[in-house]
């Protein structure tokens, strides 16, 4: 990996790029910023220092208008400018909200493009509120189906957890809330990734998380400042609301814990942190750390959490790195599990008996075509 961790945020639809916007003034430059968007007014609003709009052709700007079909259909149009974004990225966190149409359609090819060319990829998901009904739901769950098929992990967000995190707010203060608290854990882990560090979290440790931890992970995160600065954070971070009080923590079978503070971070501190953090843990638990120090930050004391519920000590066996030059493409996140199975060699059989008919239109999608040619995959057996 050499000695510089190329790291890539993309935020996808309304709510990414708002959470990318977020996180974009406090990556210290450890990150390349996008925010991609079928929707121009979102896109214009959106604070990343890299925008891209997809789809123009066929949404003119305006959205998808709640259709993942469109967004799926978009982000196709203009992936060989996606794939130049993502190019030679050692990481890759692509952030949306589901349940709409640009995220839930869009996210899972641009997850492929970062993992085929031989990122790890850890999408940052939030999934509706409850309030928002049963269409949006489904519509979120299946997006969240096909990104855990490419994508190495998946940090899964409820916006009704979030909510009881941020507090009791009005509607646009608690979606700032929101945003704004996911996109600080977003530039704290890339901060912890790419930036020295007197006790390193570095890549090397995320990466033999993520190829453990099967796929699905939580992120917590709290902050405090004054004189019990640290015992606040613990207590914010095991006790609050995105660890569900601590039961995610307890039940916890791996966890990656980042510290970042300033010139005046001590050293009782970052012990009496984790010795918080060790207490609400199983003892078996699979733990490691990092701190980083920012010359610039004082009196604040961050600590982010990312826990994995399960853990795997097979993997794929670790690859020899190849030099920067000659980077091999990898096959697509968790898919690259499957690569011992076999693919059926069938020929595409077209529309069959229903080509002389009209076709059966969903969102765009001949439903007469099966599913599996619509959406380009291999029957693998």
């Amino acid at each position: 990996m050499g000695m510089h961790t190329s790291i890539c945020i993309i935020g996808v639809g309304g709510a990414g790029g708002r959470i990318v916007g977020h996180a974009a003034p406090a990556v210290l430059g450890a990150a390349h910023v996008a925010a991609v968007n079928t929707d121009a007014r979102e896109l214009d609003q959106a604070r990343a220092p890299v925008k891209l709009q997809i789809g123009t052709a066929r949404t003119g700007g305006l959205g998808t208008g709640g259709a993942p079909s469109a967004g799926r259909l978009a982000v196709d149009d203009d992936l060989p400018t996606l794939r130049e974004i993502v190019a030679d990225k050692d990481f890759v966190i692509v952030v949306a909200g589901l349940g709409g149409g640009t995220g839930s359609g869009a996210l899972p090819a641009i997850v492929r493009a970062a993992a085929d060319g031989g990122a790890l990829t850890v999408a940052v998901v939030t999934m509706p509120f409850a309030f928002e009904g049963a269409k949006r739901q489904g519509v979120a769950r299946e997006a969240l189906r096909a990104v855990q098929e490419v994508a190495d992990a998946v940090v899964v967000m409820a916006n009704d957890r979030l909510a009881e995190a941020t507090g009791e707010a009005g509607l646009k203060a608690a979606f700032d809330r929101a945003d704004d608290l996911l996109g600080r854990s977003v530039s704290t882990l890339c901060n912890l990734i790419a930036q020295p560090g007197y006790i390193k979290l570095d890549f090397a440790k995320l990466q033999h998380m993520v190829q453990h931890c099967d796929g699905t992970c939580s992120l917590a995160f709290a902050e405090a400042s004054g004189a019990d600065r640290a015992a606040v954070a613990a207590t914010g971070l095991m006790c609050g609301t995105l660890l569900e009080g601590g039961k995610l923590a307890a039940a916890a079978k791996a966890v990656l814990v980042g510290i970042v503070g300033g010139p005046d971070l001590a050293v009782r501190e970052v012990g009496e942190l984790m010795e918080a953090i060790q207490a609400g843990l199983a003892p078996d638990c699979n733990l490691c750390m990092g701190t980083h120090v920012h010359d610039e930050r004082r009196d604040t004391i961050q600590v982010l959490m990312l826990v994995a519920e399960s853990w795997s000590q097979a993997s794929a066996a670790p690859a020899v790195e190849a030099p920067r030059s000659v980077k091999q493409p990898r096959s697509g996140g968790r898919s690259r599990q499957k690569q011992s199975q076999t693919t059926l060699g069938l020929q595409l059989p077209g529309r069959g008996r229903f080509r002389n008919v009209e076709p059966t239109l969903l969102d765009g999608e001949d439903l007469d075509t099966p599913t599996y040619q619509r959406r380009g995959l291999a029957l693998e057996t």
